[in-house]
């Protein structure tokens, strides 16, 4: 009799899904279970996260609207407009309240991109100092 647990050790090396032991789809959020199963192993966190972005880059599979990224982990959202002083100090209490807001509609979506971590900075820097550039991103087959 073969346990749950070697049949995911067997599932991960043949690059299953470790819930069903489907054969996954390309998938960057949980590259560990298919798309079906994804949402069951979301920490709630991950999960608000990920609705957020898909409201906000109306997207099945939310990816940076500067450079393409679509590495889940570090996608995050941006304000065109940059925030009050009230606003930082109010989302800075809780993180995830953002996300909160623009999941129960309260938040006016025009305002906001997806952008990665690095287009955020690029935007915030370009907006402090006026300075230019561009980053390119290149998908590579790392495991993040």
């Amino acid at each position: 009799m073969t346990s749950i647990k070697e049949y995911r050790i067997k599932w991960r090396k043949e690059g299953k899904c470790l819930n069903c032991g489907k054969i996954k789809e390309s998938n960057r959020i949980n590259k560990n279970y298919c798309l079906h199963c994804q949402d069951l192993h979301l920490k709630p966190q991950r999960k608000l996260k990920l609705q957020a972005l898909k409201i906000v880059s109306g997207k099945e599979f939310p990816i940076c609207s500067s450079c393409g990224c679509d590495i889940f982990k570090i996608l995050d959202i941006n304000h065109k407009k940059f925030r009050t002083k009230e606003e930082k100090i109010r989302y800075a209490k809780d993180f995830h309240l953002l996300y909160k807001e623009i999941t129960d509609g309260k938040i006016e979506i025009k305002e906001l991109e997806v952008l990665c971590k690095l287009c955020n900075w690029k935007h915030f820097l370009q907006f402090k100092f006026g300075i230019e550039w561009r980053i390119n991103w290149i998908p590579s087959h790392i495991k993040v």
